[in-house]
């Protein structure tokens, strides 16, 4: 192996150890071993990942080597000479190449350990195993909480990803890797983070560089989503005015309170979201076979992402509920006002969310996109909650199959209601 190899090799990663993660207590842990995707996905499914399993992934680049195909400015290229040879020898060639990387982090720096995974355009390859906790980015490879160990799988994609993104063979084996992970484990979802049930970038944790510029979650998980779909069967057709309100979920929980929590969001913590509000939509909607992506999108265009004086406490109205404009110097006998600095204005307000205020919103959704006729018993139950609360007028029912019906009856005048509302659905999918 060229001295190449066992020097200046993975630049942003030379301080991926912490205290977190002993090092050097035995024989350096490596498998060495290159995969299709077809015969990684089988691999992983036999796989024993021992009592605790991974709960999240790091993507990282390799930088040096870097790639023909994304370059570094100086240092080893993963694919160099290799003008002539097979599929099969360029492979061989590379795992030697990863052998000397192994070399130089347990001669070099002095670890025992190092990341999970290699991926190329032409592999994937098993590096430390899986089962144990990595080296690969410092309090990104493990965290302990009350009771509980999380850790995570570190890939290192070849190649220095700055200026270009991964090409398409290097992504299809990205996307197949990761898909391959989640189905075995179960442990995270499609939603960019640092944290357990997430998929996370080196740089949200002591790299700023690395995974590299060209490389963002909007880039790599509507990847990872078109392919798990192929895989399950789901169809991941970007929401437009056309996309029916009465649909299986087409976004987690997790997805939307990643795309919150990267705005303000009024007086509501994290808790009060991943607790309280979005667990209790998505509960409810699967009851009654409305899609929570579409009330949450509304949810969050009506309130501001919850910032608005409607959507706050006391009042936890989701989706200005019975909000008319409507004000007045003293408080009106009939329909529903509240007081604010000496004005009373109209709308309603809730006591809880989970209880009163969820329900409301998804009773009134389900008004407009079923008659009473369509609707079956659990699904009039909640309608009639909802109108009890503020009727809808006959002409209103059942308008709405489809985001689009919503179109100046939700909100007057409405043109671009629906259209406004799919945009905050796609942006929730692409967390």
């Amino acid at each position: 192996m060229s001295d190449e190899w066992m020097t200046d090799l993975l630049p942003f990663d030379t301080d991926a150890y912490d205290d977190q993660v002993p090092a050097c207590l035995g024989p350096f842990l490596y498998e060495g071993r290159a995969f299709s995707p077809a015969d990684f996905e089988r691999y992983v499914q036999a796989y024993d990942f021992g009592p605790v399993k991974p709960d999240f992934l790091v993507l990282h680049h390799t930088a040096i080597p870097s790639a023909s195909w994304a370059r570094y400015p100086s240092g080893a290229v993963w694919d160099a000479n290799e003008e002539g040879k097979s599929p099969e020898a360029r492979i061989a060639k590379r795992l030697r190449q990863l052998e000397g990387i192994a070399n130089h982090y347990n001669s070099n720096l002095g670890w025992d350990r190092g990341p999970h995974l290699f991926i190329d355009d032409l592999a994937i390859y098993t590096f430390s195993p899986m089962a144990e906790i990595g080296i690969h980015a410092a309090k990104g490879n493990a965290y302990q909480e009350p009771g509980r160990l999380h850790y995570s799988i570190g890939i290192e994609v070849v190649g220095y990803y700055e200026h270009v993104p991964w090409p398409e063979p290097v992504l299809a084996n990205v996307a197949a890797a990761v898909c391959s992970l989640k189905a075995a484990l179960g442990t995270f979802d499609f939603v960019s983070g640092p944290r357990a049930g997430q998929i996370a970038e080196h740089r949200m944790f002591n790299k700023p560089g690395c995974p590299g510029a060209a490389i963002r979650p909007d880039f790599y998980l509507p990847r990872f989503r078109q392919v798990w779909a192929q895989r399950v069967g789901v169809d991941l057709e970007p929401i437009s005015a056309d996309s029916p309100l009465l649909a299986p979920p087409r976004a987690t929980v997790a997805q939307a309170l990643a795309f919150i929590q990267r705005r303000p969001h009024g007086e509501y913590t994290s808790d009060d979201l991943s607790d309280t509000i979005l667990p209790a939509y998505w509960r409810l909607c699967a009851e009654v076979g409305l899609d929570p992506l579409l009330a949450i999108a509304q949810l969050i265009h009506e309130t501001d992402n919850l910032c608005s004086w409607w959507a706050a406490r006391p009042r936890r109205n989701p989706a200005g509920l019975g909000v008319t404009g409507r004000s007045s110097p003293s408080k009106p006998l009939q329909s529903a006002w509240v007081e604010r600095d000496g004005t009373w204005r109209e709308g309603l307000c809730f006591a809880s969310w989970q209880d009163e205020a969820i329900p409301a919103h998804i009773g009134r959704l389900l008004a407009y996109a079923l008659s009473d006729e369509q609707a079956n018993e659990a699904q009039r139950a909640l309608i009639g909650h909802a109108l009890a609360l503020r009727p809808l007028p006959a002409q209103n029912r059942g308008v709405a199959p489809t985001l689009g019906g919503l179109n100046g009856r939700w909100a007057v005048p409405g043109t671009t209601y629906a259209h406004a509302i799919a945009r905050i659905a796609n942006g929730i999918i692409a967390c």
